[in-house]
């Protein structure tokens, strides 16, 4: 059976580890993200916004589009 200064010591150790992991934890707080900025364009068919390095480009119109099938698909429209 554990007597009084038995359960205070554990009590102080268990405090003393539980303060010791909350300022590890402050400490190695993570830098705030910075966000990516990145260029979009406006697929010339369907006017949808995408990533341009994503986006199909046309050169012919010059125009980007979202997928292959929305590039060939403004072609034969005309």
């Amino acid at each position: 059976m554990l007597g009084f200064r038995q359960l205070l010591l554990l009590a102080l150790i268990a405090a003393g580890f539980w303060l010791w992991r909350r300022w590890r934890r402050r400490r190695r707080a993570p830098s705030p993200r910075v966000p990516v900025y990145r260029e979009t364009v406006r697929c010339a068919y369907c006017g949808i916004h995408i990533p341009k390095e994503r986006a199909v480009g046309d050169s012919a119109s010059g125009g980007y589009y979202c997928s292959e099938q929305h590039r060939l698909a403004h072609r034969t429209d005309f």
